[in-house]
């Protein structure tokens, strides 16, 4: 009894080891590429089990949908039911391509099949990482100034800083706030203040120096004394030049009058001292 009940357990357990490497067989070496079960795989297929490597057998199974040309219908059947069981795309989400291409002795290259699944992990994850990243968050707006645009600043998600949105710059706003006059000898000035920056621009005024008018007389000559003209200025009346306007009588003649003018006098005074001695 005891010899039939040992028998029955190394049955059971042989049945059970053979069960486990035939269904690592089927499954772990690529016995999910041929729906059927089957562990004869045509070349593509074995190049789709090698551009598979290391995929989750949810993956593997959008695979299969994804290429349908590599595998049987009924595998590709099974996938989309086993996907639609558990949420998956039951749709190509993928063009369906050859990814490889035949050589000359009719035999696909693994290789392509590789670099092609390759460029297709680093385009999802490319598109994957550019939908999910955040869209930059206002900082700050800066306002124009007279002389800088003015610019808001962005903050990514890295926390980089951009500057985007500029406004023109608004230009300088100048009024008058101070102002001198030239004259005929000192200079003049205007002075201008943006309203806005309060920066000042300052024009000179050169002076424009005098305008000579007309001579003037200012003291008349007489018979004996000599008289006066002067030359202003029309704008200021600045006296500029003064000149002497000689006596009416003629110099060579001056002597002679003072001559008998004292002759005169002393003879009088003479005659009227000597009169009245008498």
């Amino acid at each position: 009894m005891k010899r039939k009940k040992f028998t029955f357990l190394y049955i059971l357990a042989v049945t059970l080891i053979f069960s486990m490497l035939f269904a690592q067989s089927c499954f772990a070496n690529d016995g999910w590429i041929d729906g059927s079960g089957s562990h004869t795989l045509t070349d593509a297929q074995e190049a789709a089990a090698k551009a598979t490597e290391g995929m989750t057998w949810a993956q593997k199974m959008q695979y299969k949908v994804d290429h349908p040309d590599q595998f049987s219908a009924e595998g590709v059947q099974k996938a989309k039911d086993w996907l639609a069981t558990h949420g998956g795309a039951t749709t190509p989400t993928t063009p369906s391509t050859t990814p490889t291409e035949q050589s000359s002795e009719g035999k696909t290259s693994s290789a392509t099949v590789k670099a092609t699944q390759d460029t297709e992990k680093k385009t999802v994850t490319k598109t994957e990482a550019k939908a999910e990243k955040a869209e930059p968050t206002k900082k700050e707006t800066i306002a124009p100034t007279c002389t800088e645009k003015g610019y808001t600043v962005y903050v990514d998600a890295d926390g980089k800083e951009t500057k985007s949105d500029y406004v023109d710059a608004l230009g300088h706003d100048y009024k008058v706030t101070d102002h001198k006059d030239a004259t005929c000898t000192t200079d003049g000035y205007t002075v201008k203040t943006c309203s806005r920056c309060k920066d000042e621009q300052r024009t000179v005024i050169k002076a424009f120096g005098h305008d000579e008018g007309k001579w003037s007389v200012s003291k008349d000559a007489k018979w004996f004394t000599d008289g006066e003209k002067q030359l202003k200025c029309t704008a200021c009346g600045a006296l500029l030049k003064t000149e002497t306007i000689p006596s009416k009588l003629p110099k060579p003649l001056l002597p002679i009058g003072i001559a008998v003018v004292v002759g005169g006098v002393v003879g009088g005074t003479f005659f009227f001292l000597k009169k009245k001695r008498k």
